[in-house]
């Protein structure tokens, strides 16, 4: 008998069933962290749909109770957003489909990977067996609805109706409504945390949340000034790997009369005629390859060619920093603002840094302190925000932990972060966070992305040292005038007798000594 042959059994499977098999990467790991992960995912969307196109956003969430257990139960899931809307013809595909999505151009969106909305719908689907409901309008005559289906297999998806309703007041929007197990109890802090940093982080945004027991938490805007919308970019040349490189030569190669100087300064941001030459010059010269020259036909490129470029543009030390147009940070008013309405202090600073860029991709630190107030003496506490969204967890495995708690001497700047009252808020933006998972849950410690959070922390750490001094001195002159508010009359009257002279005016001395008082009072703006 011959040997029996062992052959192992190979299968292709879809964006959608794979998902469905390790949907925990997604952040739907237990039946309470996935209905948060559903309402998070829902008014993300929302908010992009306004954000991107300078729209105010106005969000409403819903989550009722339709069965209740011990440990898990049914919810409905409602969102809805008055962003720009979804055209009728592509509901079904943009919400029936995993890794379909608006947010794969280079600028700053809250989602990355084009799962978020979809993996609710996905889990929703899979857990109770019902479809969404979506419905949308642009502003015109009708409200369009679906009710949608994802194939699992092959990823597409199955609308099982449709209906058009009146529009008499021209909403625009959309709004998705999804049946889903969860356990309410054990999220119930999370998404309402959640919507309260969201406010923090979103002065210019209203909110309102309705819990399955009917209590209404509102959260209105409170500026009508909004940020720059973030604007679609150009990769930038230091930031690409080998394969996008391979790309995007493929996507010029159509163009029969493209040179290699030309696709430099048509492909890349921040690649003009100079930059591109001199690039040019030092690839032959690091290479000695003379097709990496300017006159090079794009077409006549080899594979080889092409490697070799690759390894020129990521070591080439010349480029300008990438373009920070296409980011959308908050802005050092628009965050104070936002902090001073939820957190209440007395003091807040707050410093935005110059772009910079990590392995290719622009972005932004901003850091604000709030001490004092209504914040409680617990020590220092962390908001983290990451493209305007809060990230609420695995705050240990964060690079903003990491900052606040080993590379900043807080003694330093005289707080004790063992028990002062202090909040450390932080937002990144960038066209590509580095985050550890797809669940988006904290930020991979980059060493360009740890150095901004620390100068901008010591900063704003700095200005906030400089107030505490006034405040402390302010305080040491009203205990020296309250102390002799309280003596020098006592002094002044004994001395007298012990002179056998009249006792003296001591309201000079006190007038001078209470102007002091005031003096430092106005320092510290209290």
């Amino acid at each position: 008998m011959g040997k029996k042959v062992l052959r192992e059994r190979y299968e292709r499977i879809s964006p959608s069933e794979f998902f469905y098999r390790y949907r925990d990467l997604a952040g739907f790991s237990n039946p309470s962290r996935a209905l948060f992960s559903t309402v998070r995912e829902l008014v993300e969307n929302a908010l992009d749909a306004c954000d991107t196109y300078k729209i105010p956003p106005t969000i409403f969430i819903r989550v009722e109770r339709v069965k209740e257990g011990e440990r898990e139960g049914i919810y409905r899931v409602r969102v809805v957003d008055n962003g720009i809307g979804v055209p009728k013809k592509r509901l079904a595909e943009a919400f029936g489909s995993v890794l379909i999505s608006s947010k794969y151009q280079l600028r700053q969106t809250r989602g990355m990977f084009g799962l978020g909305g979809t993996m609710a719908i996905l889990y929703a689907q899979i857990t109770t067996g019902s479809p969404a409901h979506v419905f949308s309008s642009q502003g015109g005559d009708k409200i369009f609805h679906i009710w949608v289906r994802i194939d699992i297999e092959q990823n597409t998806p199955v609308v099982e109706n449709t209906d058009a309703t009146e529009n008499p007041q021209r909403w625009r929007g959309l709004g998705i409504e999804v049946v889903t197990k969860g356990w309410y109890r054990g999220a119930a802090y999370r998404i309402l945390e959640y919507l309260r940093r969201t406010a923090i982080i979103l002065p210019y945004a209203t909110m309102t949340y309705v819990d399955p027991d009917g209590w209404v938490y509102h959260f209105p805007r409170t500026t009508s000034m909004l940020p720059e919308a973030p604007r679609v970019t150009k990769q930038h040349p230091s930031g690409v790997d080998l394969e996008t490189l391979r790309r995007l030569v493929k996507r010029y190669r159509r163009f029969k009369r493209y040179t290699l100087l030309r696709f430099l300064k048509t492909a890349f941001s921040r690649v003009g005629d100079r930059t591109a030459r001199e690039l040019l010059d030092y690839a032959q010269f690091r290479t000695g390859n003379p097709k990496l020259a300017p006159t090079t036909p794009l077409r006549s490129l080899t594979n080889e060619d092409l490697r070799q470029l690759y390894e020129v543009l990521s070591t080439y030390p010349r480029f300008l920093p990438p373009d920070g147009r296409c980011l959308s940070p908050i802005g050092p008013q628009l965050l104070e603002e936002g902090v001073k309405r939820m957190l209440k202090p007395d003091y807040v600073h707050a410093v935005q840094r110059r772009p910079s860029s990590c392995e290719g991709h622009p972005f932004i630190v901003e850091v604000a302190l709030a001490y004092g107030g209504a914040i409680p003496s617990e020590g220092v506490r962390i908001l983290r925000f990451a493209n305007k969204m809060p990230l609420l967890y695995d705050e240990g495995a964060d690079v903003v932990w990491k900052v606040v708690s080993e590379r900043i001497n807080w003694r330093r700047y005289g707080i004790d972060p063992d028990a002062d009252p202090i909040v450390v808020v932080t937002h990144i933006c960038s066209t590509r966070i580095p985050y550890r998972s797809v669940g988006k849950e904290a930020v991979a410690d980059r060493p360009e992305i740890e150095r901004e959070l620390v100068l901008a922390t010591q900063e704003a750490a700095r200005r906030l040292k400089s107030d505490l001094e006034r405040r402390r001195r302010y305080e040491r002159y009203r205990a020296r005038l309250s102390l002799f508010e309280r003596y020098l009359p006592k002094i002044a009257m004994y001395s007298a007798a012990l002179a056998d002279r009249e006792v003296p005016s001591i309201n000079v001395l006190l007038a001078k000594l209470q102007r002091g008082v005031r003096e430092q009072k106005k320092e510290t703006g209290t």
